[in-house]
């Protein structure tokens, strides 16, 4: 598949939601959003992944997953 880096194919961005629609588990949001990646990928059989998040004070964390 070729890439446009000036096109985001929104299909394939967020296709399960976020925090907010899945509920915002206190202490616990990056464990779930990861685990929810990973079985996404292995459900869809996709090799890459990237989960990202906001934080206090303007902060962000990210972080990119690929399954073997």
């Amino acid at each position: 598949m070729d890439y446009d880096a000036g096109h985001l194919d929104e299909r394939i961005l967020n296709p399960w939601g976020s925090s907010i629609a899945y509920g915002h588990p206190f202490g616990a949001t990056g464990a779930r959003m990861l685990s929810q990646a990973i079985a996404y990928l292995k459900l869809n059989n996709k090799r890459y992944g990237l989960v990202s998040a906001c934080t206090a004070g303007g902060l962000a964390g990210v972080c990119f997953i690929s399954r073997w």
